[in-house]
């Protein structure tokens, strides 16, 4: 089709305004080659009409049919079909990685996906991730570190964390069982009631179970 649309490339952008160019409105046989702008990504929309994108990639990645990072080299000859070589010259990479921890042993394999995505390069990635599940409190500790250490590795981390932070099995049981500490094991047990559920309170029950828990092992860490 002639008639091209270009929508909205902003990062967070659900616009769905679009710049419309109908190529059968231009003279016949005028242009030779006809160079369009405003869409992110390398494309070719008409024998004699390119999009060239833009030379280094400036979003998160929009689907297959969004090529950016490329220039184009392109021969032109008066009635003549022009040559066009796309050249990859885009040096950052941009990363996309939705994850769910279902258990704490994900947390594991959430390291490798991320090690075979960035390796060990520094400076030259930017990631969105998006994290959904649950984790135990230490887990949810270590977690915290491995963004930590992808914060300082990346040019952008963006972040969507959902992980719902909730003691474990073991880790509720050496809160609620502490024959020597009963104001702890009284108030750790009422929190793990008020921690079943969805809403604001069990949330909250939540949080202060994990700071429980967080400032029991501190103080047995001091201990020994």
């Amino acid at each position: 089709s002639s008639d091209l649309s270009s929508q909205s490339d902003d990062d967070d952008s659900d616009s769905t305004a679009t710049n419309q160019i109908d190529l059968s409105r231009l003279p016949a046989g005028i242009f030779d080659y006809v160079a369009l702008g405003d869409w992110h990504g390398t494309k070719n929309v008409a024998p004699t009409a390119w999009f060239s994108g833009t030379p280094e990639i400036d979003r998160f990645p929009r689907g297959q049919d969004n090529d950016p990072g490329n220039v184009l080299a392109v021969v032109v000859e008066r009635g003549e079909q022009p040559s066009v070589t796309s050249v990859r010259t885009s040096r950052l990479r941009w990363h996309q990685l939705a994850f769910d921890l279902i258990e704490d042993s994900s947390l594991a394999i959430l390291r490798q996906r991320l090690e075979g995505l960035i390796g060990q390069r520094a400076n030259d990635d930017l990631l969105r991730l998006e994290l959904t599940g649950s984790l135990g409190v230490q887990s949810a500790s270590r977690l915290e570190e491995l963004l930590e250490s992808l914060q300082a590795r990346l040019l952008r981390l963006k972040l969507t964390n959902k992980v719902i932070v909730a003691p474990t099995p073991e880790e509720i049981q050496a809160l609620t069982q502490r024959p020597a500490d009963p104001l702890i094991s009284r108030v750790a047990s009422q929190l793990v009631v008020r921690a079943a559920g969805n809403d604001e309170a069990a949330a909250s029950a939540r949080v202060a179970l994990r700071e429980l828990y967080a400032a029991c092992n501190h103080n047995r860490s001091e201990e020994h």
